[in-house]
């Protein structure tokens, strides 16, 4: 405490000695204590605005010192503005005529056209290149300028007709192209530009004279079907020329697997027998139903239509057309699909499928049919205790019911009850029972009680046979 008043009073003698310096030098009157106080808080504001400005000096020079050391040198330096783009290209023109001028009076034409294909000047290097002699690449250089007609006119000079005719395609000039491709020796290629040239005689030709000379090409072979089933071909050939194309296009597109589009070029060119195969592995049956009626062939017509009425989901017809045809094992599924119990039935006993038969007759409540079948079933057929069972249940709903279990009788002869069979011990208690013979009933009844006493109602049969014995 006692220091900062020593430190205050210093500092008022040390503001207040200029002040009394000065009166005492010019013999003036001291101030007064208000205009002093004045002068000290003007004196001290003064010298803070000094160590004010001091301090922000100091602190641009260190900040000017940190960005100087943060950047190199090079970054420092102001750069040129960049070169306008038009300016830019005038001096590159400049540089590549002195690059070229002494090229020029040496008369080296090749190199000049080497200068200007490096510099991304097509036409000027396709100028100095055919002066140069050097057709095939003033060629590319005129192509590579968009001047593809002149790059299709050196070619043709050059003797690079593929090329040449490819260019000519993309120009749309398919006779100029037709002519390149055929000096090419490419002749299916040439038959399709003459197609689409509109020159339909000569263009028939020369695909005649590459299918007759070889296997055409798929593109080739597409090339000529499309041409085909263009108007213009239709009016320009006659229906020999035309099937006689067909016929040579068919075998293309069938080893391809097109099977649809060989069976039509099969059909147009008259072998309905082999459209009416190909439709069908297609799986048009409908298509290969008349071409094989066309063929003659009226049997596989008929089994192609009952296909087509199948994947049409008309199970009926189908059915009838199978059984029409002899084919009654496929007409029963046909017509068990269609929901026709005592015709699909009709039609396994046909089939010589006796138990099904027998199944089905059963489920259309035909008793007697069930019975007939279900006897006709032979002793090595698998289902032969499945129609043994049917065959006495048959008897029973026909009210012989001790046929019925004298059937069920000897079906279960030797066996133990087992849930696969207490069924039908059961049914032939039932039987005996209906056939008045009640201590037979009893004996079937007491198997299936052992087994299971509380199956159905064993219990009350079985109380009820005793009773009567």
């Amino acid at each position: 405490m006692e220091t900062r008043h020593v430190f205050w009073d210093l500092l008022n003698q040390w503001l207040e000695w200029p002040i009394l310096w000065v009166c005492y030098w010019l013999d003036r009157q001291l101030p007064s204590k208000e205009w002093l106080m004045a002068y000290k808080v003007g004196l001290a504001g003064f010298f803070v605005l000094i160590l004010a400005a001091l301090f922000l000096e100091l602190r641009r020079r260190v900040i000017h010192h940190t960005w100087k050391r943060s950047f190199s040198a090079d970054d420092r330096i102001e750069k040129p503005e960049k070169t306008p783009a038009h300016i830019a290209a005038i001096e590159a023109a400049r540089d590549v005529n002195r690059v070229v001028e002494p090229l020029k009076k040496a008369k080296a034409y090749d190199r000049v056209a080497e200068v200007y294909a490096s510099v991304n000047q097509p036409r000027d290097a396709a100028v100095w290149y055919e002066k140069a002699g050097k057709r095939k690449l003033a060629a590319q250089q005129w192509a590579l300028a968009g001047e593809t007609q002149k790059a299709a006119a050196l070619l043709l000079k050059e003797g690079e007709y593929a090329t040449a005719a490819r260019f000519f395609e993309e120009l749309r000039q398919y006779g100029n192209a037709a002519s390149a491709y055929e000096k090419a020796g490419d002749t299916a290629r040439a038959a399709s530009a003459y197609a689409r040239a509109g020159k339909s005689d000569r263009a028939a030709q020369l695909f005649e004279q590459c299918f007759e000379s070889s296997t055409p090409d798929l593109p080739a072979a597409e090339a000529c079907y499309e041409w085909l089933q263009s108007e213009s071909a239709q009016k320009a050939l006659d229906a020999d020329r035309r099937s006689g194309l067909m016929a040579a296009l068919a075998p293309r597109f069938e080893s391809a697997g097109r099977d649809e589009i060989a069976a039509q070029l099969y059909r147009a060119s008259g072998q309905s027998a082999k459209a009416g195969t190909l439709f069908a592995k297609a799986g048009l049956f409908q298509e290969a139903a008349r071409c094989l009626q066309d063929a003659g062939r009226i049997p596989e017509s008929r089994r192609m239509l009952a296909k087509h009425y199948e994947t049409a989901g008309r199970w009926e017809d189908a059915a009838k057309t199978y059984a029409a045809l002899g084919e009654h094992r496929t007409a029963a599924d046909a017509f068990a699909k269609a929901g026709n119990k005592t015709a699909a039935a009709n039609s396994y006993e046909k089939a010589g499928e006796y138990y099904r038969a027998a199944a089905a007759y059963a489920a259309a409540g035909d008793w007697p049919a069930t019975a007939r079948t279900a006897a006709k079933v032979g002793a090595g057929d698998p289902k032969l205790e499945a129609a043994r069972a049917l065959l006495g249940q048959a008897l029973f709903e026909l009210k012989d019911y001790t046929r019925s279990a004298q059937v069920l009788e000897e079906l279960l002869a030797g066996k133990w009850i087992d849930a696969e069979n207490v069924a039908l011990m059961y049914a032939l208690g039932v039987a005996w029972e209906s056939a008045g013979d009640p201590g037979k009933a009893r004996e079937a009844y007491r198997k299936v009680g052992m087994f299971n006493p509380a199956y159905k109602d064993v219990a009350e049969r079985l109380a009820r046979c005793g009773e009567e014995k």
